[in-house]
């Protein structure tokens, strides 16, 4: 997984875009030939994770942010 991009939403909140990579081991067939983001929301208070929303589909974590792609 590389994290393609983070973007701050308010004081206690921060998105961060992910995109998997990889190869599968017994096909070989590379993930980058498959694009697939997603996206990981994390609530920070006093500098721990409260909370963490995991978004398996990017452009709609992006969207039900009001974020733009």
């Amino acid at each position: 997984m590389e994290v393609g991009d983070y973007r701050p939403l308010d004081d206690e909140r921060v998105v961060a875009v992910l995109t998997w990579t990889g190869r599968a081991r017994s096909s070989g067939l590379d993930l980058a030939e498959m694009p697939w983001t997603g996206a990981n929301l994390f609530q920070v208070r006093d500098g721990k994770v409260v909370k963490l929303v995991l978004y398996w589909d990017g452009k709609r974590a992006l969207a039900d942010l009001g974020l733009e792609e």
